[in-house]
């Protein structure tokens, strides 16, 4: 899961951005400031604190191969690890004389060697401290690459304050449907073909199917959620709990199957009402109606709920 831009509309100012909003809730007590990059740059970082930490972010424009990635992210922590060397004075003028941490934060990696990198520069680095040559490091000097799930409590509260950022649900294009039992599926064949009036035909076996379908990504993003942002997921529970025992007591005491379609119609467009007025401040548009589907696929397959035939 995502904050709001995929990769392809994320780009290295958002990035900046984004990162400097993540480090000001995570160090509001530990004097953090953020370093504007005009005239004569940033000095190798765009951001302290109070208690040591410094940080550098980096977002790489582009399609890599994980070599390539590797590469670009080796020479941008290399060139940028070096301007403290460089700019020791000025950092110190800023009020930097003992740097504790240096974060790389990037979105991603996907060869540990960058990890190994990280390690080699900074042994160099320590060894520069010993020898009187980088006073500004602590003895304890450590680097580390930060990724997103780094701060996921400050994600989560960034996006519940702030309009300009959502959670990005992931988007599941390869299904298995082997991985879906066979009970699973006959519940969502019986329960869709009493909904069609048990017309058979080739509509309701795409229906069937789009419903097996949401019913697997369902479970993949449920556990995303739950993974990324518990306070999200108990909503969406508590939430999905409401509007499922509904649906069941509605469908329980229904008598006249020719209102099959309408109470299931019914409920599922209050339904994304719901969801739409009580989570659409941290998920989109897009994102409540495939929720949607998916939680009524999980209510198809597992529910005991039934509709009169």
């Amino acid at each position: 899961m995502e904050i709001l831009y995929s990769e392809q509309e994320m780009n290295p100012d958002k990035w900046e951005k984004l990162i400097d909003k993540l480090y000001r809730i995570k160090y509001k007590d530990e004097g953090y400031q953020y370093i504007p990059a005009r005239d004569d740059g940033d000095c190798g970082i765009e951001g302290y604190t109070e208690t040591g930490i410094v940080y550098q972010c980096y977002f790489p424009v582009g399609d890599y191969s994980s070599k390539d990635l590797y590469e670009k992210l080796r020479e941008k922590m290399t060139k940028d690890l070096r301007k403290i060397e460089k700019y020791s004075d000025k950092l110190k003028k800023l009020g930097i004389v003992n740097i504790r941490e240096w974060h790389f934060v990037i979105p991603k990696y996907e060869d540990r060697k960058i990890l190994e990198h990280a390690n080699t520069k900074e042994i160099e680095y320590l060894k520069l401290k010993k020898e009187g040559k980088l006073p500004i490091i602590d003895d304890n000097f450590k680097i580390y690459i930060k990724l997103l799930d780094d701060f996921l409590p400050e994600i989560n509260t960034l996006i519940k304050t702030s309009d300009d950022y959502k959670f990005l649900l992931p988007q599941i294009t390869q299904i298995d449907f082997s991985t879906c039992d066979s009970e699973k599926k006959n519940n969502i064949s019986r329960k869709i073909k009493t909904l069609r009036k048990n017309i058979d035909d080739e509509k309701t076996i795409k229906l069937i199917n789009t419903y097996i379908e949401y019913y697997l990504k369902g479970i993949e993003v449920l556990n995303e959620i739950r993974q990324h942002s518990p306070e999200l997921y108990e909503e969406v529970i508590k939430i999905e709990n409401t509007y499922r025992i509904n649906m069941e007591i509605k469908c329980d005491t229904n008598i006249d199957n020719s209102m099959n379609q309408k109470i299931f119609s019914d409920i599922l467009e209050d339904f994304e009402k719901k969801l739409t007025e009580q989570l659409g401040s941290v998920l989109s548009y897009r994102d409540i109606g495939e929720l949607k589907q998916e939680i009524i696929g999980k209510w198809l397959a597992e529910c005991p709920l039934d509709f009169v035939s």
